[in-house]
């Protein structure tokens, strides 16, 4: 993840399924991103996402003005879907591990009731997909936005619905790239984009 924040400079959504998983992610980057001016963003229990998401946004469009490294949030579920940041505000979505229903979702209890060991090919695995949709959305919200949309799970290439959730994202380059060519083939956008719509 600290890799790809290098890429963009910020303006990233960190995206967990957890929040223990999301809470060791920042205690593991925070340093990391302190020391390289980036302004962190953390969902608490007690935050409110509209409020948290003007914050960043209003944070990003003030680092972009000034060019300085951007802001970079750590957000659950309340992120995955239904907010919205246009432009080079947003230029990364990480999604650190892909979402399965948790057993004590009465759909997915009915699920196993109704189709046994296929229930999870034919329920779980779609609802991991419509939240993954919803993740990758967040980062193109209008024709002319950018960026990378990243997945680090790797169950995504070595699990047998693997490829099934891979040909349900919009992704335009819907591969695994090495972080040199990463690094080239986002400038080269980035500067395609700019070109034609003005610098931010």
């Amino acid at each position: 993840m600290a890799e790809l924040i290098e890429v963009t400079n910020g303006y990233a959504f960190l995206l967990f399924a957890s929040r223990a998983e999301m809470a060791l992610a920042r205690q593991m980057m925070f340093k990391g991103l302190r020391g390289k001016d980036h302004d962190i963003f953390f969902q608490t229990p007690k935050t409110r996402t509209e409020a948290l998401l003007r914050d960043f946004e209003n944070r990003a469009h003030h680092c972009l003005k000034m060019g300085t490294p951007g802001p970079v949030l750590f957000g659950l579920k309340s992120f995955w879907q239904g907010v919205s940041v246009e432009g080079p505000a947003l230029q990364l979505v990480c999604v650190a591990k892909i979402w399965f229903p948790h057993r004590e979702d009465p759909y997915l209890v009915e699920a196993e009731e109704r189709y046994g060991r296929k229930s999870f090919m034919l329920y779980s695995v779609p609802k991991c997909i419509e939240q993954l949709v919803q993740a990758e959305g967040r980062l193109i919200r209008t024709p002319t936005d950018y960026g990378i949309f990243a997945v680090m799970d790797p169950r995504l290439n070595t699990a047998r619905y693997g490829s099934k959730i891979k040909n349900s994202l919009h992704t335009r380059e819907n591969e695994t790239m090495v972080l040199k060519d990463l690094k080239s083939r986002f400038q080269a956008i980035k500067q395609h984009w700019e070109g034609n719509n003005g610098s931010p």
